[in-house]
């Protein structure tokens, strides 16, 4: 899959659709998530998709982010797919 594709359409800033696929493709044989990872990747969905991350809004500011997923598993998670993924795309 190219990064055009990844970036656009239903993949485009869509955890949630993203994992799905990674999953069945088998790939958390190579990235090896934990449940907990993956719960704070779907909660992390809507903040993502709507920017939240880059561009606080407001109305949530106001309600202390109520739906903001628990961002130490989100680190995890991504210190674990950097890590594995520098063995695959170094030997590629």
């Amino acid at each position: 899959m190219t990064m055009i594709d990844l970036a656009e359409g239903r993949y485009g800033h869509n955890l949630e659709i993203v994992l799905d696929m990674a999953k069945a493709k088998n790939l958390l044989v190579t990235v090896p998530l934990t449940v907990e990872h993956e719960k704070a990747i779907h909660d992390a969905d809507n903040y993502y998709a709507s920017k939240i991350f880059e561009y606080p809004a407001i109305l949530e500011a106001s309600r202390a982010y109520p739906n903001m997923p628990s961002i130490e598993p989100l680190f995890e998670a991504a210190t674990i797919l950097v890590d594995s993924l520098r063995q695959v795309c170094g030997k590629a």
